[in-house]
Formats: structure tokens, C-alpha cells, sequence
């Protein structure tokens, strides 16, 4: 079992700074910035307790939840469902390109419009789907969510803090879960690469939101 859930996005990264669709492709590494992002938010859950890591297989993911593992001294559980959204026929495209193409193509996406699928792009309802499959899973302590590294079956998690390394919109997605907000309410949210976006476990079992974009853990650090 576990008292809270810690998603963080990986940090900076190329796509980012080019402004790029990268989806699922290889080869889009951590900027030097994203590094040092990354390294700021080890640091800050170095002390939080983190009894398991989960990761997204994405390089940019996975590069953020290794110094995150080194620095807690907890290894990395890959798992697929917290990967990138799959961007289809949009994939390397930068956001100009296809706003150009594809007018409201972003609101079409949050929105559920049949287009997107067709596009070959993961809809948002599917992304929500399979992050709340594993968000689930790490909350009872059923032991079954896990990939490469093996299962969550550690006594030891007991009570601990679970953290979940992945992408911007399965964060989204996690939040308009918990939240109740809808999907096109949450097209302009933004999730700062690196942030902790926390979320604690009642005592029924729910999650309730605690702290989004969180920079500075000293606050929470109680």
C-alpha cells in the first residue's frame, strides 16, 4: 500500500525546445536543462519516503527516473502504460505545422473527435484508460503493476510513496480523473517538465489532488 502517488514529467527535453510532436520516436534525449531538472527533483524526493518507482519506457522518461532512482536508492519498474501518447501520422511534426494543417487539431484531441483516431493518434480517453489501469494497481498494492524490473510485491512499500515518471497527458489525464475536470477544460493546462504532481490516498481508497507543479517540496516536506 501506498500514502501518496507522485507523477512527475520527465525533464526538458529536445522535442520541447523545437517545439516537436516526438510521440513514441527514438533519439530525443534530455536537454542539459532537462537534466538539471531532473537532478532538482531527485533531490527533492530523496527525502520523501519513495518505497517504488515506475517509469515510462521513453528515453526522455527513463533518462529522469534513473537519477530519481539513484538518488532515492529505489530501482525502476518500466511500464508501458505510462508512456507517450502514440502521435501517428503527426509524429516529428512541429506544433506549427500541424496547427497549419489540422486547425483546432489539440481541441479535436481532448475533445474525442473520431479525426484524431483516424490520424492514427491515441485518443485522450485511451490514455486516461491505461493510466488509471496502473494508478489503480499502485494504490491497492495489488502487485501486478510492473514491466521490466518485476512486480510491486515489496513488503516494504507499505506506507511508502510511489512515484510515477511519465508524460504530460497522462498526468492531465490522471488529474481530470481525480478532478472531475473534463478533458477540453484541461487543453491549455500546463505541467511543468520535472514538477511533482501529488496525489494522496484517502482512507476509502480514492485519491484527492495535494500539490500540482510543485518546484519547491519544502512545503509539503511535513
Amino acid at each position: 500500500m501506498v500514502r501518496h502517488v507522485i507523477m512527475v514529467r520527465h525533464g526538458q527535453a529536445r522535442n520541447n525546445v523545437k517545439r516537436m510532436l516526438a510521440g513514441r520516436m527514438d533519439g530525443v534525449p534530455l536537454t542539459p536543462e532537462g537534466v538539471r531538472q531532473a537532478e532538482h527533483a531527485a533531490k527533492m524526493l530523496a527525502s520523501a519516503g519513495v518505497s517504488a518507482i515506475y517509469s515510462s519506457p521513453i528515453e526522455r522518461a527513463a533518462e529522469t527516473a534513473r537519477m530519481i532512482s539513484e538518488e532515492c536508492g529505489v530501482p525502476v519498474v518500466v511500464d508501458e502504460r505510462l508512456t507517450e501518447i502514440d502521435m501517428g501520422k503527426f509524429t516529428g511534426m512541429t506544433f506549427e505545422e500541424v496547427v497549419s494543417g489540422h486547425d483546432d487539431i489539440f481541441a479535436k484531441f481532448y475533445g474525442g473527435d473520431v479525426e484524431i483516431a483516424h490520424k492514427g493518434v491515441e485518443t485522450f480517453e485511451q490514455v486516461r484508460r491505461r493510466v488509471t489501469g496502473i494508478m489503480s494497481e499502485v494504490v491497492s498494492g495489488g502487485g501486478s503493476a510492473g514491466g521490466e524490473g518485476g512486480a510491486d510485491d515489496n513488503d516494504d512499500d507499505d506506507n511508502g510513496n510511489a512515484v510515477l515518471v511519465t508524460h504530460m497527458d497522462p498526468i492531465k489525464a490522471m488529474l481530470g480523473e481525480i478532478a472531475g475536470i473534463s478533458p477540453e477544460r484541461l487543453l491549455h493546462a500546463e505541467i511543468a517538465n520535472a514538477a511533482l504532481n501529488v496525489f494522496r490516498k484517502e482512507p476509502d481508497g480514492s485519491l484527492s489532488l495535494l500539490a500540482l507543479n510543485v518546484m519547491d517540496a519544502s512545503r509539503f516536506a511535513a
